[in-house]
């Protein structure tokens, strides 16, 4: 399992969706106020009950020390939060799971047509494909997708093909060379990425294919649905490693202050008081 997969936008809506993280977003901006204030260490600055063996200056230090670490920590999640917000797709952060929007699907035909293409781009924009105009080499193309996601479209495709009477028509009349394009291995495989990326260059002359493909989209809605989510949850690979690393660098300095402070207070306590 690749990082990609280990680090999806689901994942992440589970720490970003949450009310204390969304607040986090405010201490950039408020924080600083706070921790320029003379007097704020002196309002948090530690009892001497809790610590009795260390002087006034030296808890002074600890709070001042444990002040920084925290605000530096919620800045951290808070940048974290508010690249979370922009960049997370918005399906992601409704739905809990592909699984959850796939129940929930039951689109006009309109909407069905529309995530069908929204997967089609996803799919090829993952090759670096980004248009119906460019040709591309498919058995060249490595899918900067999960395995499940790749097969699981080539599973779509392959069924809404054999459901599409005009398509394979048009496959089966092409030459002998334009053949070979959609056909693969000894036995004949259909190349499915072929097939899609047929429906995806919406020419002039293959109009008939593409708009056959639209009408099954309604047949399909769950499965497009599905998978779409599937896409959307490994999409934009670097925003999604920043905002883990944003995360898991602000709780680990968040718990140095509290490590900090707990070890001070019991090695006080351990030191008999003179």
């Amino acid at each position: 399992m690749g990082l990609s997969e280990l680090v999806k936008w689901s994942f992440l809506a589970g720490i970003g969706q949450t009310t204390p993280i969304r607040l986090t977003a405010l201490v950039p901006l408020i924080g600083t106020l706070l921790i320029l204030n003379e007097n704020t260490a002196d309002w948090l600055k530690l009892s001497p009950m809790l610590a009795p063996n260390t002087d006034d200056a030296g808890r002074h230090l600890l709070t001042v020390n444990s002040l920084y670490f925290t605000y530096f920590g919620l800045c951290l999640l808070g940048i974290g939060s508010m690249i979370f917000h922009f960049r997370c797709p918005i399906d992601i952060k409704r739905y809990q799971s592909a699984t959850h929007i796939a129940e929930r699907s039951d689109d006009s035909p309109v909407i069905s047509q529309d995530r069908f293409w929204e997967m089609l781009r996803l799919y090829f924009g993952a090759k670096g494909i980004r248009g119906p105009e460019n040709e591309p080499n498919f058995s060249d193309e490595k899918l900067d997708m999960p395995d499940m996601v790749t097969s699981s479209f080539s599973g779509l495709i392959l069924s809404m093909f054999e459901k599409a009477e005009y398509t394979q028509g048009y496959i089966a009349e092409v030459d002998e060379e334009e053949f070979l394009r959609f056909h693969q291995g000894p036995h004949g495989r259909l190349d499915t990425d072929a097939v899609a990326g047929l429906v995806w260059h919406r020419t002039h002359f293959n109009h008939e294919v593409w708009e056959e493909f639209e009408r099954l989209a309604m047949t399909f809605h769950k499965d497009i649905s599905y998978l779409r989510y599937m896409m959307l949850d490994v999409s934009s690979f670097y925003a999604r490693l920043i905002v883990a690393i944003l995360f898991l660098s602000g709780f680990a300095i968040l718990s140095v202050p509290t490590v900090r402070t707990f070890i001070s207070i019991g090695s006080s306590l351990l030191v008999p008081t003179m």
